[in-house]
């Protein structure tokens, strides 16, 4: 199990689901400090364009602009995607069709304080796929600023004693 991240770094967790009879994709992210205490969330659904790994680096990418976009420089983001993470940390070029997503985030990252990306398991990423499936019936999205909402709460402090 990583560290928690120190106070000045914030705590991304990124999650995307498909929802095949919509043919849509849920994106999740919250951030949280390094106590485990919510930041901030978001969560949405769009049209679906590519595969599961390309589902994953769109949510990467909002959640890197979403983090910029509210004053959070220095973040570690954590993903269930141990492929895209890899492909994210090689810096290596990617000759698929997500390939425009990795370049989108790679131009982001200087503009960052500090930026890292790890993998970490499902069951350590529940809040970020709990916003996943709220947006399942949810057709626009909803932004969460200091204040958890309510369907929240009970996972992330279950989250954040973890982390303690």
């Amino acid at each position: 199990m990583d560290p928690p991240p120190t106070p000045e770094v914030f705590k991304v967790n990124v999650a995307s689901f498909g929802f095949k009879t919509q043919q849509k994709v849920g994106l999740g992210f919250v951030v949280r400090n390094f106590k485990g205490e919510f930041m901030a969330a978001s969560s949405e659904k769009v049209d679906v364009e590519g595969d599961l790994m390309w589902c994953s680096a769109l949510s990467v990418f909002r959640a890197l602009n979403f983090s910029l976009s509210i004053g959070f420089f220095a973040v570690v983001i954590e993903c269930f995607d141990s492929s895209l993470i890899s492909m994210l940390n090689s810096g290596q070029d990617v000759f698929l069709e997500l390939g425009w997503v990795i370049e989108d985030i790679r131009e982001l990252m200087p503009l960052f304080l500090s930026i890292s990306f790890c993998n970490v398991p499902k069951c350590g990423n529940m809040v970020a796929f709990s916003l996943v499936e709220f947006s399942k019936e949810n057709d626009e999205q909803f932004v969460w600023l200091e204040d958890c909402p309510s369907f929240l709460f009970s996972t992330v402090n279950l989250d954040s004693v973890s982390i303690q």
